[in-house]
């Protein structure tokens, strides 16, 4: 036969009289290196997208707050009901600047929808 092992070629890098054929070395760290190279980049594109995102909501929450804050003679004093609400400008104030709130039920921004005394 004409191929230097002295078998038949086969396809995908065997011959039919021996085993695989093997890469050198220096071929799998090169690979190797690339797909280490490859999955690094993905990962720091992920974690800066993520840095921008958590960013970007922080700064809107901030100036949003502080806005509203300044703006309002409410506080956050621990009322998270719309029974404990006096009318729908507090209940909006604390919706969006108290934690815990229990009065948008179905997160649609419109707290005490179903209050009639609003």
């Amino acid at each position: 036969d004409s191929s230097p092992s002295g078998g038949r070629s086969a396809p995908c890098g065997m011959t039919l009289n021996s085993r695989p054929v093997r890469r050198n070395a220096k071929g799998r760290i090169t690979a190797t290196m690339k797909n280490i190279i490859v999955i690094a980049i993905v990962v720091a594109i992920g974690w800066y997208g993520n840095y921008l995102y958590k960013e970007r909501d922080s700064t809107d929450f901030v100036q949003s707050s502080s806005t509203d804050l300044a703006n309002s003679n409410f506080k956050c004093d621990g009322r998270v009901h719309c029974s404990q609400m006096t009318s729908r400008a507090e209940a909006e104030f604390f919706v969006r600047n108290c934690p815990n709130t229990k009065m948008d039920g179905d997160r649609d921004g419109v707290p005490c929808e179903n209050d009639s005394r609003f």
